[in-house]
């Protein structure tokens, strides 16, 4: 009775106190980090995550993306944090904070691959971090990040020593350059080096041999490598005159421009004559750190990018720091000083957990939707180009497109049968209650007994469709074409069918609602407006545009290797054409996929044409 008397206590002295629902926040991260683990975290790590939660919190998702993490790995971690956060030398702090969350960032993309599992999890993660126990001087940092990218590279399979390090991380992210196809879009590997490139960053293989000072790099790939450098002083930012606005503005990124004047003023023939008496590793360093922030930056830009490749210095502006007093190292990554002229478009503030979302609505900015919007652009959008930059399309097999494609058509069927069969209806409808609201409900079955069959079912979200055709429920309604192949392909490719490969493959990444970037289905009804506005929540619960790219992608013949060039393209002219009247307006989503589809159906006719009018 004591304890309990204590819980209500507890609770009573918070409802008193204003803490932004910090204890409901931290009850659903915790529960988050243990769903897909064997065995639950243990009460003191768990303690420790809630005190910590207020500092690190944002870092949690990490956690919940490696599921086989142990715990040791997890202290380690949150260890290594506090001793980087206590690194006096702010400039030094800065480049520490940024290499280190660089690399965690692109272990945890091998992870949400799938490429890192039981126990290659733990041991990569803690090799990755065992370097940066007690940083405290720039070549050691230089050392750090080298180390531990190599024990990256080895625990993706890949060569750490001998060929190109730059080029396997590269074609691990992004693949190869597809083959020159003037009617394809820019492939992803294309886009990646556009960017890095723009960015004026330096190959990691370039600033290796220089902190090695190998006496085998020749002239001309010593011009080449200075030629790289010289370039970062070109990228000057107009700063012209700024109000006291932009001026404040501009100072929340002032150990930015520290770190920028810095390597501004490095001299690469002095360096390597003896002329500068200080370890060349050393001078390296911040360089290192934008190249390896820059690789996130480019994995994540959207087909199409802007910011990226208008503003030269947008990676090296990271401000890591923050204003004074904000203690902005470890919180998630924000978009600081955007629309003004000064900041050229803006610069990310805060650590790198949430980078995905942060490029993606830095972006969104740069997008022009072709009719006027509602309210639901603002958070809708940067959720769905993350869909497509976080679930990548390069490893999708023929055989799982063709899944979806066929439980979509089997759904539509459904429904169809149910406008016809009213021994079927009830089945059907009370299936797709679990997906909507009652009014909704309503709305189908009068709809669907008018008649209107192919106006209303343009109106059903294909994660709705997907969903009925999934039912074990109805497998055994009204049989037809697409429930007898489901019923092959599942016998004969019964692992590469399951609910969560097809999830992984075709889902949407929920940082919001499940704290992880993993992709997942997770069949949820549409969130309403909170409060007259729209919410990431509500954004990240619709699920249905890979879905749609699927069963298109099928529909089209679209070669399985130039998915990841198709897609992004589809997703940014989805993004054009939402036409969204009001804000709960949500089937102007599917308007705009729709019209998307339709083009890509002219486009696919007319090159059919030709080909035909050539032969």
């Amino acid at each position: 009775m004591a304890l309990s008397d204590d819980l209500l206590e507890s609770l009573f002295a918070l409802s008193r106190k204003t803490v932004e629902n910090e204890p409901l926040k931290i009850f659903l991260a915790l529960n988050d980090i243990d769903r897909n683990r064997a065995k639950p975290i243990s009460s003191r790590l768990a303690a420790r995550l809630v005190s910590a939660h207020r500092i690190y919190g944002s870092q949690y998702s990490l956690f919940a993306d490696g599921p086989g993490l142990s715990e040791a790995s997890m202290n380690r971690f949150l260890d290594t944090c506090a001793d980087m956060s206590s690194i006096r030398d702010t400039l030094l702090k800065a480049d520490t904070v940024g290499s280190f969350q660089a690399l965690v960032e692109l272990w945890r993309i091998a992870a949400i691959r799938n490429d890192l599992s039981g126990n290659a999890q733990d041991t990569s993660f803690a090799k990755l971090i065992a370097p940066f126990g007690h940083v405290r001087q720039e070549q050691e940092l230089f050392d750090a990040d080298r180390s531990a990218l190599d024990a990256l590279l080895l625990s993706m399979r890949l060569q750490a020593t001998g060929s190109s390090r730059q080029e396997q991380l590269v074609e691990y992210l992004v693949g190869k350059l597809h083959s020159a196809d003037s009617s394809a879009p820019f492939a992803p590997a294309e886009n990646f080096l556009r960017v890095f490139d723009t960015q004026r960053l330096v190959s990691l293989d370039n600033l290796f041999a220089l902190g090695d000072r190998k006496g085998n790099l020749d002239a001309k790939t010593l011009k080449s490598i200075n030629a790289q450098f010289e370039r970062v002083t070109e990228a000057e930012s107009a700063r012209g005159s700024l109000s006291s606005e932009e001026r404040n503005s501009f100072a929340v990124g002032y150990w930015s421009t520290r770190h920028i004047d810095q390597e501004r003023k490095f001299n690469l023939d002095k360096a390597l004559k003896g002329g500068d008496k200080k370890d060349i590793r050393e001078a390296l360093a911040p360089f290192l750190r934008d190249s390896l922030v820059g690789l996130l930056y480019s994995y994540y830009a959207p087909a199409g990018a802007q910011l990226l490749l208008t503003n030269p210095q947008f990676v090296r502006s990271h401000d890591f720091i923050g204003p004074e007093n904000s203690a902005a190292t470890w919180r998630v990554t924000e978009v600081a000083g955007s629309g003004w002229p000064a900041s050229a478009g803006g610069r990310l503030t805060g650590s790198l957990a949430s980078l995905p979302y942060a490029v993606a609505e830095a972006e969104q900015n740069f997008l022009t939707p072709r009719r006027e919007q509602a309210l639901i652009w603002a958070d809708l959008v940067p959720q769905m180009i993350a869909d497509v930059t976080i679930t990548r399309w390069r490893d999708i097999k023929p055989v799982q497109v063709r899944w979806v494609s066929l439980h979509i058509q089997r759904g539509r069927n459904l429904l169809a049968t149910a406008a016809l069969d009213p021994t079927v209806e009830g089945s059907v409808l009370n299936s797709y209650s679990r997906f909507t609201t009652p009014a909704k409900v309503e709305w189908l079955q009068e709809h669907l007994g008018a008649g209107h069959f192919s106006e209303t079912i343009s109106e059903i979200p294909p994660s709705v469709l997907y969903a009925l055709g999934e039912d074990p429920s109805l497998q055994n309604i009204s049989p037809d074409a697409a429930s007898e192949q489901m019923k092959v392909l599942a016998t004969e490719n019964a692992s590469e069918l399951n609910a969560a490969v097809i999830g992984r493959s075709f889902g949407t990444p929920k940082p919001t609602l499940t704290h992880s970037y993993q992709p997942g289905l997770l069949h949820l009804r549409t969130f309403p407006a909170l409060m007259g506005y729209s919410s990431r929540l509500l954004a990240e619960s619709w699920e249905s545009n890979n879905l749609y790219y699927a069963a298109l992608a099928d529909e089209m013949g679209i070669p399985m290797g130039q998915l990841d060039a198709y897609v992004p393209d589809w997703n940014r002219s989805t993004i054009e054409n939402i036409f969204a009247t009001h804000l709960e307006d949500w089937p102007a989503l599917l308007r705009s996929l729709h019209t998307t589809a339709n083009s890509v159906r002219q486009r696919n006719s007319q090159a059919a044409a030709v080909h035909a009018s050539a032969n």
